[in-house]
């Protein structure tokens, strides 16, 4: 990427007055643009990339000499990097561009700033230490120059030692060949300065489109990145609603399966209680028919059908039964037993009513006490019921 100098065609770069300043050509500016160009022209750069992308490899071969152009010592190098800096700012007058940092202080990226220019470490390519100053501009472009010290000793660079810049870059691009010619003739710093700032100039529309549209697409991937960080968040939590929600239909449906043997258990006891019911109510049917075809059947005249102490005690057996039947209306028991015998006892004195023909008028008071007591099998049944649940 680094374009190698002849040491026959070695120019310098002296600080003088310079009236003929010429700027790049329009040829000149369309090859920086070729191949891989416009992507280095067109992309802001960092001190790292610029320490690993320029100075990880040597970048001159050892029969090769650097391309010398700004001279200056490490004590010097903020004064120096002012100094151009100041011309560069000269050069882009009216242009609305600036170059420059603050005058001290660490950087946003917490690199040093030294005379307005971010100053990377030294690092050594081959056996020649190296470093990189980097001057931001107000347009997000970068002009970087790259030092190297002929004098210094065991790969490190002293306050005395004397720094040679030999490369110039526009943001990621080597710009050194149009920026300093080698045409075999010493090149004025105004010259360099004034052809930085054509290229800087020519590049800052190009450039700001590029970075608004990368800006554009990065914002829109960021957009999409949160919009699927949320629909992520969307699957999760209807996944946990949609887990919670099972959990309740399966509870739901365990209580529907009791629920349903519930039923069938009660289903079978109502059809017990009403079999019990068609009985006793059967039972009654056949006393009203056998009270019917008792008082259809003619007595002979001289038979008095019954003597006076068995009239005594037919009546006495049904006035009993009404006494019992009154006590069962009021009876509160969950005894299945004790019920069961008193339903045998309700049988009988439905008997003795129909013995004594008084059946008739205290059918009312047979159907309450046979509906109460039934009532009562009936909470016993569901009772039962309840406690096999």
């Amino acid at each position: 990427m680094l374009t190698n100098y002849s040491v026959k065609n070695a120019i310098r770069v002296i600080d003088k007055i310079d009236f003929m300043l010429n700027t790049p050509t329009d040829t000149q500016f369309s090859e920086l643009f070729k191949g891989s160009g416009a992507d280095l022209m067109l992309e802001s750069v960092s001190l790292d990339e610029i320490e690993h992308g320029y100075l990880g490899h040597e970048c001159v071969s050892s029969d090769t000499a650097m391309f010398e152009s700004i001279t200056t010592t490490r004590m010097r190098l903020s004064q120096t990097m002012r100094a151009f800096i100041r011309k560069l700012n000269q050069g882009l007058s009216g242009t609305g561009i600036l170059a420059g940092t603050n005058d001290t202080g660490d950087t946003e990226n917490g690199m040093p700033s030294i005379g307005g220019a971010e100053i990377g470490r030294v690092r050594r390519v081959g056996n020649i230490p190296v470093m990189a100053a980097k001057i931001p501009l107000s347009d997000g472009q970068s002009v970087s120059v790259i030092f190297h010290s002929p004098t210094s000793g065991n790969g490190r660079i002293q306050n005395e030692d004397v720094l040679t810049a030999f490369r110039f870059l526009l943001n990621k691009r080597d710009v050194s060949h149009v920026v300093a010619p080698m045409n075999g003739r010493d090149i004025s710093l105004p010259q360099v300065c004034q052809s930085l700032s054509n290229l800087i100039e020519r590049n800052s529309g190009k450039f700001q489109r590029q970075a608004a549209n990368a800006a554009k697409i990065k914002a829109d991937i960021d957009a999409e990145l949160e919009r699927a960080d949320a629909l992520e968040q969307q699957k999760v939590a209807l996944i946990e609603k949609c887990d919670q929600l099972k959990t309740r239909i399966d509870h739901k449906q365990s209580e529907c399966d009791q629920l349903r043997r519930r039923l069938y258990q009660q289903i079978d006891i109502n059809d017990k209680l009403r079999n019990q019911l068609q009985k006793m109510q059967a039972e009654q049917e056949n006393l009203k028919t056998q009270k019917k075809d008792e008082n259809s059947i003619s007595t002979p005249a001289n038979d008095t059908g019954k003597t006076e102490d068995g009239t005594h005690a037919v009546d006495k057996a049904a006035s009993d039964a009404i006494t019992f039947l009154k006590s069962v209306l009021s009876l509160e028991s969950n005894n299945i037993q004790a019920l069961s015998e008193i339903r045998t006892q309700t049988r009988a004195a439905i008997a003795a009513l129909n013995a004594a023909t008084v059946y008739e008028e205290n059918s009312g008071l047979v159907t309450d006490a046979v509906n109460h007591l039934s009532g009562l099998l009936a909470a016993v049944a569901k009772s039962a019921m309840a406690g096999g649940k």
